[in-house]
């Protein structure tokens, strides 16, 4: 009976090592996502300030035609 026990006890615990070594890789990657989607972001804003900066000269000149 102690030995059925200690057997689920073990077996037990090895589940919830197993659950915190999956937790710790699902973090993990959900870090690296999250920055990954930050920098691409940036990009994204950095894009969106050359775009407008564009537009603005392409107005300008249009303004400086008529």
């Amino acid at each position: 009976m102690e030995w059925d026990r200690l057997t689920k006890e073990a077996r037990l615990r090895g589940d919830v090592r197993a659950q915190l070594a999956a937790t710790q890789q699902w973090e993990a990657e959900a870090r690296q996502d999250a920055e990954d989607v930050h920098g691409m972001f940036q990009d994204l804003s950095v894009r969106v300030q050359q775009d407008e900066e564009e537009a603005a000269r392409v107005q300008k000149e249009q303004g400086e035609l008529l």
